[in-house]
Order: C-alpha cells, then sequence, then structure tokens
C-alpha cells in the first residue's frame, strides 16, 4: 500500500528458496523497482505494480523503462 518494498527481504527469499521471485505490493515510487532491478542476479524476476500506477505515485513508462535499466543501484 505505497509504503515501499524490502528489495533484500525479496532477494534473501529468492535465495533462501533457489526460486525466481516476483514482487507484490508496496510499490511507492520508481526506486522500488530500481531497486529490485538491481537485485535481479539474486533471482527477483519482477514486479507486480497496483495502486503506484493508478494514484500517478508510478509513471508506466518510468517503470518500464527502470524495470530494462542494466545499471546498479546503490
Amino acid at each position: 500500500m505505497l509504503r515501499g518494498i524490502d528489495a533484500d527481504a525479496m532477494a534473501e527469499l529468492a535465495r533462501a528458496t533457489g526460486l525466481r521471485v516476483i514482487a507484490s505490493g508496496g510499490v511507492a515510487s520508481v526506486r522500488d523497482i530500481e531497486n529490485l532491478k538491481a537485485r535481479d542476479g539474486d533471482g527477483i524476476d519482477g514486479v507486480i505494480i497496483g495502486q503506484a500506477l493508478y494514484t500517478g505515485a508510478v509513471k508506466l513508462r518510468e517503470a518500464m523503462d527502470a524495470g530494462k535499466a542494466n545499471h546498479s543501484v546503490p
């Protein structure tokens, strides 16, 4: 509910289970998507964005661009 995603916890879940994880719930900004993208090597396979799109907190084009980025976010 727009509170942000704990990308570290999502990456830990993926590493611990060996499964590809699709994060869902909590995306508050494009920064959340960038943080998840930076961890795709840990098993983050995607993200579901809902309310952030509906409210305009995240623009679809920005989200898509962040998901395609090839750089790491510190």
